[in-house]
């Protein structure tokens, strides 16, 4: 009797949950209105699977974007945070956390905006270099930048002030790490592949510099941005 029962099971269980799915989805699914600034994210992500030659890497981490992407929070309580002194700030203080796949920076600062992101300049671009969009609020100031080649660079710029936590995630496993210095800050210089970042803070202000030309270029951008 149990076989013949586990027999029926296996032979109308799919169709019975076909039906069962089509009965509860409706026939138009409403489009789920996303951020712009996620939109952009998952543009570049894209953008970057196409050039590297690593694509499970790339999709790996656009699975993870979601949670490893540029996250702001307001904080409702105080805390204690241990400071890595690597990345000491006397206006920001900095919880730096190496997982296995990212390297995880979590900042907070205790004082009010003392100036808004945006306020930059670049002395220095590779050659063909073009700026294709920018975006800005009171948080971030975000530029990106394509030559004719397709090559291509962006610049993220996010204030933290009293009130708010900064959560960042960047890509370094099986990369490079490099210690740089830009403007005179302690900054660290990741390289995957075609892929190259340099992160560092001023002030109150975080910076992310990445894209996919050399780190020799990208570090000329950096220090030239004004």
């Amino acid at each position: 009797m149990k076989d013949a029962l586990d027999e029926l099971l296996d032979r109308y269980a799919p169709d019975a949950g076909a039906m069962w799915l089509a009965s509860e989805t409706p026939d138009i699914v409403p489009e789920h209105p996303f951020s712009p600034k996620f939109r952009r994210r998952m543009e570049r992500l894209i953008r970057r699977q196409r050039r590297s030659p690593a694509v499970t890497a790339a999709l790996r981490c656009a699975r993870r974007a979601a949670a490893y992407a540029l996250v702001f929070l307001t904080l409702s309580f105080s805390c204690l945070m241990t400071v890595d002194a690597s990345f000491r700030e006397q206006v920001l203080r900095v919880v730096v956390e190496v997982l296995q796949e990212f390297t995880e920076f979590r900042y907070t600062s205790d004082l009010p905006a003392s100036g808004q992101p945006g306020e930059v300049r670049f002395t220095y671009l590779p050659e063909g270099m073009e700026e294709q969009y920018r975006e800005q609020d009171a948080i971030e100031f975000y530029v990106y930048y394509e030559s004719l080649d397709g090559d291509f660079m962006d610049l993220s710029q996010i204030l933290v002030e009293d009130g708010t936590e900064m959560l960042l995630g960047l890509d370094t496993e099986d990369a490079e790490r490099i210690d740089l210095t830009v403007h005179g800050q302690k900054a660290l210089g990741i390289i995957k592949g075609l892929d190259c970042t340099i992160h560092w803070t001023e002030g109150q202000l975080v910076y992310i510099l990445s894209g996919t030309v050399p780190m020799e270029e990208l570090e000329k951008i950096a220090e030239g941005i004004k």
